[in-house]
């Protein structure tokens, strides 16, 4: 997939880290089809059961795990996890934290 950022004026460190960041994203959009309009939208998914919910975690980890921004992984647990106590009780949040 070819990728275009208007890099002009750019070192080579962030010529490579917007080009990074550009392909990061265009993933992240073929993953959760994204619409061009609204690049930084996610479209809902409607999860019922072990399965689905498995099935999509691989999804999401095979687009995290592809990318070399040294804190995407932090930064996206820590985004995903804000709201984990409204979701979860303190059992649920323990297997889950026993589990990393």
């Amino acid at each position: 997939m070819k990728v275009e950022v208007d890099t002009t004026g750019m070192t080579a460190a962030q010529k490579g880290l917007a080009m990074e960041q550009a392909q990061e994203a265009e993933m992240a959009d073929q993953l959760f089809g994204a619409e061009e309009s609204q690049p930084n939208t996610v479209s809902k998914v409607s999860l019922t059961n072990e399965k689905e919910y498995k099935a999509y975690g691989v999804a999401v980890g095979s687009v995290l795990y592809s990318g070399s921004f040294p804190v995407r992984i932090e930064a996206f647990y820590k985004e995903m996890s804000k709201d984990l106590p409204e979701h979860c009780d303190s059992k649920q949040i323990k297997k889950i934290a026993d589990h990393l």
